[in-house]
């Protein structure tokens, strides 16, 4: 699957090659384990993994996206760490040096 173009909007990013990002975003899901810290890009595939996830499913997640922030909010058992910065509306996510 090739990476999207920066310059795609979200919203056309997140319908083009769903089903291969579905099966991306499972096997990953897979891979988290409870206790672990896990840093989770911004992005249509990791919007994916985050609906992947079991709802029981306890462990640490960081992220300079507010959209994945805001999905995990429905896990109760996530710990979330927002990285802040200067928002990039292409696509949402936090960045400068204030999220390094």
């Amino acid at each position: 699957m090739p990476a999207s173009q920066a310059v795609s909007s979200f919203a056309n990013a997140a319908a083009w090659g769903i089903e291969a990002k579905k099966r991306v975003a499972k096997r990953g899901a897979e891979l988290i384990s409870p206790g672990q810290v896990v840093i989770i890009d911004g992005g249509t595939t990791t919007t994916e993994l985050v609906r992947c996830l079991p709802g029981d499913l306890a462990f640490t997640a960081v992220t300079h996206s507010p959209g994945i922030a805001l999905a995990l909010v429905d896990y109760p058992q996530v710990d979330v760490i927002l990285i802040g910065g200067r928002l990039f509306r292409h696509s949402v996510v936090y960045g400068g040096c204030r999220s390094h």
